[in-house]
């Protein structure tokens, strides 16, 4: 077990803006949670689900740890009141995009 599956499961207040794609034709997914964003916004703002990968204003990280490889979106707007989020095991992530299958592993720590 990586350490990355010990990403922190406490909600955070983050903006539309912040985790809602804005550009489809650059959009990734967070291999570890699955957020959906493009890769701008995981370069300015990281991936507000998993603050351990360490991604914010880092564009080799946001490479190294999302994936252009992923099936189907969820919209979640109350992800802790939503059977969806539960089936996906994402009620207790952020407001957000997520995708349904991500393809892509973690680089291996150092």
């Amino acid at each position: 077990m990586s350490s990355y599956e010990d990403y922190d499961d406490v909600p955070r207040q983050v903006t539309a803006s912040d985790v809602v794609p804005n550009n489809q034709r650059t959009l990734r997914a967070c291999v570890t949670c699955g957020l959906i964003k493009s890769i701008d916004q995981f370069i300015t703002n990281g991936c507000e689900n998993c603050t351990n990968i360490n991604m914010r204003e880092d564009r080799k990280r946001v490479e190294e740890c999302t994936s252009t490889a992923f099936e189907g979106m969820i919209a979640l707007t109350a992800p802790e009141k939503s059977w969806v989020a539960k089936w996906q095991g994402v009620e207790r992530k952020c407001k957000g995009m997520y995708a349904i299958a991500v393809y892509g592993d973690l680089p291996d720590q150092d």
